[in-house]
């Protein structure tokens, strides 16, 4: 997670998005189309600092925020 805390938005961007991208149902036609999501995703990410690797943190936001059923 401090890796995640140090690191630029830019870059916390472009993993969420790469978790995004991974869902299995979601169809995308290009990368911006997944931004919202992956923004949404970034924010929730942020918000969590418990000690968790990010992907746990990832996870637990993705269901969260309904991206599961994408």
């Amino acid at each position: 997670m401090n890796d995640w805390m140090n690191a630029s938005t830019y870059n916390k961007l472009a993993t969420s998005a790469d978790f995004v991208a991974k869902l299995p149902n979601l169809k995308y036609s290009n990368i911006d189309s997944i931004k919202p999501y992956a923004t949404s995703l970034m924010h929730c990410i942020d918000k969590v600092n418990l000690g968790f690797k990010v992907a746990e943190i990832g996870a637990t936001c993705m269901i969260t925020l309904g991206l599961n059923k994408l």
